[in-house]
């Protein structure tokens, strides 16, 4: 979706307009929320055998070792991955802090009228952090690769992800994006970080297509 210039993005109501109407016939469709990878924790555990009986008590124990959080307070997911290197029984743990669900909800489900019978469970139909939707956004490309490092660079945050034998093994994110590079190429070029950040767009397609592509 192309955002107009002179729109400003935030919580309210007018705010989410825009991208209504660019959406079109889909804005009623059911929504995926995307979670900053900083707001989780994303870690493989291999499940020992003494704990095979029973692996969701044992990740369950491990995500409030984790966190640090009772289990009130928190929220994880589990996937079942296949074995790796030197995993044999492993599974990815994805946790995060209950009012970050709630909140990311509150934020991108419309109000709902009083005649609507939907429920924000019914209107969200999956909640996933950037690192496996950038997963996903690989492994739906044609002829992915089996073993990549893929990398997700926003504006003030990036994020790096692992595809081992054609599945995500594990995402992290750190402090730092295009926004710093563009605050660097100002100062180095005498322009302003608005030129800067300028000419980053005009390189991201051939970038792109040299990652794509695997040209150096």
């Amino acid at each position: 979706v192309e955002w107009p210039d002179t729109a400003e993005f935030n919580d309210s109501p007018e705010s989410r307009e825009p991208i209504l109407e660019a959406l079109g016939p889909y804005a009623d469709s059911l929504l995926a929320i995307v979670l900053p990878q900083h707001r989780v924790i994303s870690s493989t555990l291999d499940i020992p055998a003494d704990a095979a009986a029973e692996p969701a008590r044992f990740l369950e124990a491990e995500a409030r070792k984790l966190s640090g959080f009772g289990d009130e307070s928190l929220f994880h997911a589990t996937a079942q991955l296949r074995p790796f290197g030197r995993y044999r029984h492993p599974c990815l743990l994805t946790l995060c802090k209950r009012d970050e669900i709630q909140e990311s909800i509150r934020r991108h489900v419309p109000p709902q009228d009083e005649s609507d019978s939907s429920t924000p469970d019914q209107v969200v139909t999956e909640i996933l952090p950037t690192g496996e939707a950038l997963f996903a956004a690989m492994l739906a490309t044609p002829n992915p690769p089996l073993n990549a490092v893929l990398v997700d660079l926003g504006a003030e945050n990036t994020v790096v992800g692992l595809l081992v034998g054609g599945q995500g093994v594990h995402a992290t994110s750190f402090e730092g994006g295009s926004a710093s590079f563009a605050r660097a190429i100002a100062e180095a070029s005498a322009c302003t970080v608005e030129e800067a950040e300028a000419r980053l767009l005009e390189r991201v397609p051939e970038f792109s297509y040299r990652l794509l592509h695997n040209i150096p």
